[in-house]
């Protein structure tokens, strides 16, 4: 569990410093807006996909361990 949360914290990481870097790019004229607004949607739902995976396996993976626990107990 310590590998997904670590790929959690460094997927939430990678999102902001994207937010950060398409927003100084924006200020400084380099970028139009609507492609950074295009960019950053496309990342926020990768993002969202990504977190429902990462409960999905979380799930699945509680689930094993307590099956294992009760095979250990018997």
């Amino acid at each position: 569990m310590a590998s997904l949360e670590g790929a959690t914290d460094r997927l939430e990481q990678a999102v902001s410093r994207l937010e950060t870097w398409a927003r100084h790019r924006r200020e400084a004229g380099g970028i139009d807006d609507s492609r950074v607004a295009e960019a950053l949607s496309e990342v926020r739902a990768d993002y969202q996909a990504l977190q429902e995976t990462i409960q999905t396996v979380r799930a699945r993976l509680d689930a094993a361990i307590e099956r294992l626990q009760s095979i250990l107990e018997r």
